[in-house]
């Protein structure tokens, strides 16, 4: 089982791809 952290980021920088939108990146950054 691979860790959370790995499939979460990947997910996001899918999303932060398909949409093309700073928003989620700079957020989770944050986070």
């Amino acid at each position: 089982m691979k860790s959370p952290g790995e499939p979460t980021t990947r997910l996001i920088l899918y999303h932060h791809t398909q949409n093309g939108t700073t928003v989620l990146d700079s957020r989770f950054q944050h986070s």
